[in-house]
């Protein structure tokens, strides 16, 4: 309910610095997107992205309109329009949508995880 979600991510906030981590398996990530950097998307045993949400902004970009784009890594379709994902290729900067990334994560895993390879 709403009021236990604000209640989670306050104490998250609260409980948590520089020098602590904290390991959350979810898929309420629309949940946690304030409070939650890096992000770490695992898929069998095995790290396809290790990011904050700064590099992730400036790797790709989130778009939210009727456009539809050719070079989109990910689409879907929402009241009003769409979000889209892809490559930030003119630096701009756009809010990460976490779901819209999880999914352009696992739909384009060739083509993403190159990006963020250390």
């Amino acid at each position: 309910d709403i009021p236990s979600k604000a209640q989670f991510r306050k104490a998250i906030t609260k409980y948590t610095g520089e020098e602590s981590m904290i390991v959350i398996s979810t898929h309420q990530v629309r949940d946690l997107e304030n409070v939650i950097d890096p992000i770490i998307i695992l898929d069998s045993q095995e790290v396809l992205v290790n990011a904050s949400l700064e590099e992730i902004s400036s790797k790709l970009y989130f778009d939210y309109g009727s456009q539809v784009r050719a070079d989109a890594l990910y689409m879907e379709q929402v009241p009003g329009g769409c979000i889209q994902v892809y490559p930030n290729a003119a630096s701009e900067e756009s809010k990460v949508n976490l779901e819209a990334f999880f999914n352009t994560v696992h739909a384009h895993k060739d083509v993403v995880k190159p990006l963020f390879s250390k």
